[in-house]
């Protein structure tokens, strides 16, 4: 079983494991995965390695940190020029 948590930024490859079932529970991807840890052949990892989960994850909340401002002050924005106007 792979015990990947929110906010984890390595994980040791146990074996069996495989980088798409890696992928999925550090919600990215396998491409984004073998990028970071320089993997070139993806069916190719060893158990026992460890691989960054880091750069994605740092990433994916600033992204989501920054769609959640934005839409704030847009629905702000959009609440008061409404009632400025109305």
């Amino acid at each position: 079983d792979i015990d990947i948590k929110v906010g984890d930024t390595e994980y040791t490859i146990k074996w069996g494991d495989t980088l798409w079932a890696i992928s999925i529970k550090a919600e990215t991807t396998v491409e984004d995965l073998a990028k970071l840890n320089n993997i070139h052949n993806v069916d190719l990892i060893f158990a026992g390695e460890s691989i960054q989960l880091k750069w994605n994850c740092l990433w994916k909340k600033y992204l989501l940190l920054w769609k959640a401002k934005f839409i704030d002050n847009y629905a702000i924005s959009v609440y008061t020029k409404s009632t400025l106007v109305g």
